[in-house]
């Protein structure tokens, strides 16, 4: 694993790679040498990976682990025999959580920073859902409660002062043309 260190973020984003990277954070139990040279690396790249479907994948993994919202079972049963595994220590849930434990604060400092990015188009938002809603104190008590809170509190606070305050007006579908709303004299007569 050390020598693939450099190319991890590179891994994360090929079709066949990612699937590398997910039975790496799926399969070794040893999450501080993980953090230390796959996590680092991934939580550097964050802005090239959330452009790729593969990097979202892995994304996603770090958050939800194997969920089956966003994995399919096929997929899932691959990584099936390493959770058989009679010789690993950890449950799946202690290993999720100190993969989330070592993600959540640079996923919420990143969607600080990228909100626009993150608010694009459906996947993005999905993934920026499952960070808010991941990243917080409860899910991960290893870490400090009141900068977990502090960040979610900034993603919230610019999302709201960007999206939410503003007259937004989302596109109209092609077919359908924009007309705008009515004024309420007009709808009377």
């Amino acid at each position: 694993i050390r020598p693939l260190a450099t190319f991890i973020a590179n891994t994360c984003l090929n079709e066949h790679g990612h699937l590398f990277v997910l039975s790496l954070l799926d399969a070794v139990d040893d999450t501080k040498f993980l953090t230390k040279h796959v996590i680092k690396e991934i939580n550097e790249s964050y802005a090239e990976l959330v452009e790729s479907q593969y990097g979202r994948r892995v994304m996603v993994y770090l958050l939800l682990g194997g969920n089956k919202r966003f994995f399919h079972q096929d997929l899932l049963s691959l990584f099936r025999n390493s959770r058989l595994n009679p010789f690993t220590k950890k449950s799946d849930e202690a290993r999720q959580s100190e993969l989330l434990s070592s993600t959540a604060v640079p996923f919420l400092k990143f969607a600080a920073e990228n909100l626009k990015v993150l608010t694009q188009d459906n996947t993005n938002i999905l993934l920026l859902k499952e960070i808010l809603c991941e990243c917080i104190p409860s899910k991960v008590p290893s870490l400090d409660r009141e900068e977990l809170l502090a960040l979610r509190a900034t993603v919230l606070s610019r999302l709201c002062s960007d999206y939410v305050n503003k007259s937004y007006t989302p596109p109209a579908h092609p077919s359908i043309p924009n007309k705008g709303i009515p004024n309420a004299k007009e709808e009377r007569k």
